[in-house]
């Protein structure tokens, strides 16, 4: 991740890469549990700059602290939160930066009552916003179950053993996939925007002691939308 700064509306085409420092690595940093929309508050010595949310990635979190759109990278844990963001000033954070047409943000809200130091369900958990429902999207992708093997509970067991069918199959599901996003640890998210349309919401959490797996429809219109994940419309798979 490298952060320009070359000015709103600047484009600046080659870049040699000896003055340019790896502050993070693709895939790595952790989380956060700073998200869009979030109100936060960053001391330098003296300077208090108080700001937004707009986007994070892994460690790191843009922060715009004027309003005007111009905005810098910081990391998250140097942040201080102030208020988190409504599920609307979430959709909207998340929306401002869409590309055109994607006006539709959905939001994950988790349908568990736990105890305090108990771990939610949908908590930590990698959630797909996919084109075709979970089968058609294993099938396209060249992912096969065995006969009379659910094709989800077949695509656990493998990955459960890391094999070669397991990277076939998730391979498929982020072919699939319109957007992803990854959940707090209370199990709550907001995706990045996408087209309004009909999706399937993917993703596969534990309850129980078992996965719990989601393949949720969801009709997602412009603006905040919102889907909560319990139990109901999720299927236990038995080992």
């Amino acid at each position: 991740m490298a952060d320009l700064n070359l000015g709103q509306n600047n484009v600046g085409r080659y870049l040699e890469v000896q003055y340019m420092q790896v502050v993070q690595r693709a895939g790595t940093g952790g989380t956060s549990n700073i998200g869009p929309g979030d109100t936060v508050r960053r001391s330098n010595g003296s300077i208090v700059v108080t700001g937004r949310i707009m986007k994070t990635n892994g460690a790191y979190c843009e922060m715009d602290s004027s309003g005007s759109g111009f905005t810098g990278w910081s990391k998250c844990s140097e942040l201080r939160l102030v208020s988190k963001a409504s599920p609307e000033s979430a959709a909207a954070a998340a929306a401002s930066t869409a590309p055109s047409g994607h006006t539709a943000v959905l939001s994950i809200v988790p349908g568990f009552t736990t105890q305090s130091g108990t771990a939610n369900p949908v908590g930590n958990h990698g959630f797909y916003l996919l084109k075709d429902g979970a089968e058609t999207a294993f099938a396209k992708g060249g992912f096969r179950a065995p006969a009379g093997t659910p094709v989800v509970k077949a695509m656990n067991a493998e990955c459960e053993k890391k094999t070669p069918d397991c990277r076939t199959a998730i391979a498929a599901i982020i072919a699939d996939s319109a957007t992803a996003v990854k959940t707090d640890a209370d199990g709550k998210a907001t995706l990045p925007p996408v087209p309004p349309g009909v999706y399937y919401l993917f993703g596969i959490g534990q309850y129980e002691g078992k996965p719990l797996v989601w393949n949720v429809r969801v009709q997602i219109k412009p603006g905040p939308n919102s889907v909560t994940l319990d139990q109901r419309n999720g299927t236990v798979l038995d080992r």
